[in-house]
């Protein structure tokens, strides 16, 4: 049932970043994906966590400061940016986010990831790109 919306997001993007001059570094991501999404008539959840409470990061990892954002729209994950605060954390996830409508076409799936050192189930939205790695863990329950 997520589909149809997401294929009206994916053209209301792609005008949007062809009127900003395409996709590029010195966008505002985030301002870019909220007003396309508030064009389709919803909006985005975001879900900040401070990066030291995080478990199951590398052990070799030693930067413990910062936030890590998640994006969700209808409940669909966007994208995940890790950032020194939340706005740095958010403008790092929307750019991801944003790289998902760079395709042909999105997809709405149902995907396996970690959440709480468990697998779950979660709706991604993909392109039509093959993922050699696997999806950052949800920071937020999914359902």
């Amino acid at each position: 049932q997520h589909q149809p919306f997401f294929n009206r997001l994916y053209k209301a993007v792609a005008w949007k970043l062809v009127s900003a001059g395409g996709f590029g570094p010195n966008l505002d991501h985030f301002e870019i994906l909220r007003s396309c999404v508030e064009s389709c008539k919803q909006t985005l959840t975001c879900v900040f966590v401070p990066l030291k409470d995080i478990a199951g990061l590398p052990t070799g990892r030693t930067q413990r400061d910062g936030h890590v954002c998640e994006i969700r729209c209808q409940a669909v994950y966007l994208g995940t940016g890790y950032g020194r605060d939340e706005s740095a954390a958010k403008a790092m996830a929307s750019k991801e986010a944003l790289k998902v409508f760079q395709g042909r076409k999105v997809t709405v799936k149902i995907c396996r990831r970690r959440y709480r050192g468990r697998d779950v189930e979660d709706l991604m939205l993909l392109d039509e790109q093959p993922r050699s790695q696997g999806f950052p863990p949800a920071i937020s329950y999914p359902f």
